[in-house]
């Protein structure tokens, strides 16, 4: 019987351990997600005003390029 609650024991670090661990990717998963939205938030109007200036010159008028606000979060997440 020893024996086996040393086994659930060492069962439950590990199960500790790698929860600790999959916490610490998804604090920086998303870190990281909102490093990226910030960065495109500052290139996102100087592309759009390029896009727009290139349709223009081009005498396509049609062209109607849209670039999106941020990157879609709900794509990472888990059902």
């Amino acid at each position: 019987m020893d024996e086996i609650i040393n086994r659930l024991d060492r069962i439950e670090k590990k199960l500790d351990n790698i929860q600790k661990h999959l916490d610490y990717i998804e604090d920086n998963d998303e870190n990281h997600r909102q490093f990226i939205n910030n960065v495109y938030d500052n290139i996102r109007r100087p592309f759009q005003y390029f896009i727009n200036k290139l349709a223009y010159f081009s005498n396509n008028n049609n062209i109607n390029i849209v670039l999106p606000n941020r990157i879609d979060n709900s794509m990472n997440e888990v059902d």
